[in-house]
């Protein structure tokens, strides 16, 4: 079992490293960061906050090397390699040197100043190892949007309060923290996907105790097009396979981590029927189709999933 942290006393802070890992996110690279920097900051003290360029090809790392001119706390690394996500927090995870680390994906928005402060507060439960905060799409403006945002509020009814909060689909990978000391001893395997999967249950299998902040909210944009739209519900059906193996059922139980009970499912359908009955049901039955007619993305071999451009748009209030 890795050691946790001690606990913290109410007043003393935390210190904090944010982490972005980037690539073609010149369309909202700088709200994020505007986003993150306009965090209050009593309960932390941001030590850093590195945007890890994985080989960005677009105006990403111009965009940062301009914020930093303003702003020198922020570091851009950027080293020519396009490597995948998880290479990156692995990176990000050795150079930490902080109490908490955090990630956001680049093309998130904090929705509000006290995300980091709801974040960073949940550790001073001492039995915690990691955090998530809860992403939320933005408002949606055409027929795949509709459908992604039906397909994510339905499945939201399903799994907020599960386990209270402590699940494993409570955790979307956009916005993570975890301690320095699981971080110190976790890795993603090389050519992996599938970070939030891997980050839970690594976590199980380190004894820690996860938090998911319900009020800590970050917002993302859904694909507009409906091939994208089905090719991120595939990347979805296809996380448990990626990151599985390389746990064992001797030490935890894989199929009841992701066993989502039929009275939640239920509950879920139902209240989203309700809401908005037409997109649920053709939600529903698109779901079905892609279990009988699943697709292929063999980037995920590389360690990178197929990007979708349609979600890299700028965020700049919620709606």
């Amino acid at each position: 079992r890795v050691k946790i942290m001690d606990n913290f006393s109410k007043n003393k802070k935390f210190t904090v490293t944010v982490g972005v890992p980037a690539y073609n996110e010149e369309a909202n690279i700088k709200n994020l960061l505007n986003s993150i920097l306009s965090q209050r900051k009593n309960n932390f003290e941001l030590e850093k906050l590195i945007v890890l360029s994985d080989n960005s090809n677009d105006r990403t790392d111009e965009i940062v090397q301009n914020i930093i001119k303003e702003n020198s706390s922020i570091e851009l690394i950027a080293d020519g390699q396009r490597k995948g996500k998880n290479e990156r927090l692995n990176q990000l995870y050795k150079m930490n040197r902080s109490d908490i680390v955090v990630n956001f994906d680049a093309d998130i928005l904090l929705k509000d100043e006290m995300v980091l402060e709801k974040m960073v507060d949940a550790f001073r439960n001492s039995e915690v190892g990691i955090v998530s905060a809860n992403s939320r799409p933005t408002k949606a403006i055409n027929f795949a949007q509709k459908m992604a945002n039906a397909s994510e509020n339905l499945w939201y009814e399903v799994r907020k309060d599960l386990n209270e909060g402590d699940n494993i689909y409570n955790i979307p990978g956009c916005a993570t923290a975890i301690t320095r000391s699981f971080a110190e001893n976790f890795s993603f395997p090389k050519n992996s996907c599938a970070d939030e999967i891997f980050q839970y249950l690594a976590s199980k299998e380190k004894k820690l105790k996860f938090l998911f902040v319900k009020d800590a909210i970050v917002l993302y944009n859904s694909p507009s097009k409906l091939n994208e739209l089905f090719r991120q519900f595939s990347r979805f059906l296809n996380n448990k396979n990626n990151a599985t193996p390389y746990f064992s059922n001797n030490i935890i139980d894989i199929e009841k981590i992701f066993k989502a009970p039929f009275s939640f499912k239920i509950r879920g359908v139902s209240k989203s029927l309700i809401a908005n009955p037409l997109y649920t049901t053709i939600v529903i039955l698109f779901q079905i189709a892609l279990r009988i007619f699943p697709t292929k993305d063999d980037m995920h071999k590389k360690g990178m999933w197929n990007v979708v451009i349609s979600t890299k748009k700028a965020i700049n209030n919620y709606e």
